[in-house]
């Protein structure tokens, strides 16, 4: 990957994890873990096999290891991310809080967040 290639991603990063703590902040989580999500602990290119296209694939871990969101990037430029949020929502005691997802391309990322019936 060049130089430019991994400003660009950085760039994107940062912008997906933007989009995705404004939409935390907006419903109450103030989650500040999700700002040290500019590194990404693996990167890899996969392919699918049904279009036999190819994305790149990142991964972010929490102090343990464990994988706690992705980030995937198309060759179009598209992008899906998502982090885990795990927690109920704090506006809404019915609706558990999932994940934070975020869909785009550079400058034109939307986020939302992935809410699950509460079991309580």
């Amino acid at each position: 990957m060049s130089t430019a290639d991994q400003l660009a991603i950085g760039s994107l990063v940062k912008d997906f994890v933007y989009a995705m703590s404004v939409e935390l902040r907006r419903y109450g989580l103030d989650r500040q873990d999700i700002l040290a999500l500019h590194n990404c602990h693996l990167k890899e290119v996969r392919h699918d096999p049904v279009d036999d296209s190819h994305a790149l694939y990142m991964e972010w871990r929490d102090g343990y290891g464990h994988c706690c969101g992705s980030l995937l990037v198309y060759a179009d430029g598209m992008a899906y991310a998502e982090w885990d949020v795990l927690q109920v929502h704090p506006q809404r005691p019915q609706c558990f809080v999932e994940a934070v997802i975020a869909w785009g391309r550079a400058g034109e990322v939307k986020a939302d967040l992935h809410l699950c019936q509460s079991l309580a």
